[in-house]
């Protein structure tokens, strides 16, 4: 006896679209100038062309022309118990999916960490945290992978993905007060409809 199964010989898209996200966002981060600026200078003026550093020391700050994928973005989680940050870095995991027949929505978790002695910028009240968690709000807030500029073959893969930022919580992590939180959640709309293979 056999199952007459329509979806033989096709292929779901909604768990497998759900593993690319969280690295197509840290690679549209590493493309901000901006946000590498915040990451890897620190200054309380890193968008500037030269920087006031903590020791009153001028330093020049031109483009960060390096990748900072696996050395200040990381597509995963962060280590909730650490203790000591040197350096601002944020972490991008997809934690939670929901699927409504040929629709899915996807959360994504984007984690802005950053050293309390580096919070605070220039201008006043501006802080790094809120900077860049802005930064990811202007990139992402209702836009659609199709009409940036993604490579071709993210665009294939992915669809056209509709982006939209539904919260965001500052804290500090839990055993020590030294290490600033900024999350934001944005949420993909996806097509999950099964393909040919």
């Amino acid at each position: 006896m056999s199952i007459n199964n329509k979806l033989k010989n096709t292929k779901s898209q909604f768990i497998y679209k759900s593993g690319l996200l969280s690295g197509y966002i840290a690679h549209r981060l590493d493309n901000n100038q901006n946000v590498k600026r915040y990451l890897y200078y620190n200054t309380i003026n890193p968008l500037g062309d030269k920087g006031l550093g903590l020791d009153g020391k001028i330093i020049t700050q031109s483009d960060v022309e390096k990748s900072l994928i696996d050395i200040q973005i990381f597509d995963g989680m962060f280590n909730e118990y650490m203790e000591e940050l040197h350096h601002p870095q944020i972490y991008i995991h997809t934690y939670n999916g929901m699927n409504y027949n040929d629709w899915g929505e996807i959360y994504i978790s984007i984690n802005i960490l950053i050293p309390k002695q580096f919070e605070h910028l220039s201008n006043f009240g501006e802080k790094r945290s809120f900077a860049i968690a802005s930064e990811v709000e202007d990139m992402f807030q209702g836009i659609c992978v199709a009409e940036d500029n993604a490579e071709e073959f993210v665009i294939d893969k992915l669809g056209n993905v509709k982006f939209k930022i539904i919260q965001f919580d500052n804290g500090r992590l839990s055993k020590t007060n030294n290490i600033i939180t900024q999350t934001v959640i944005v949420k993909a709309g996806v097509s999950t409809a099964r393909l040919d293979k």
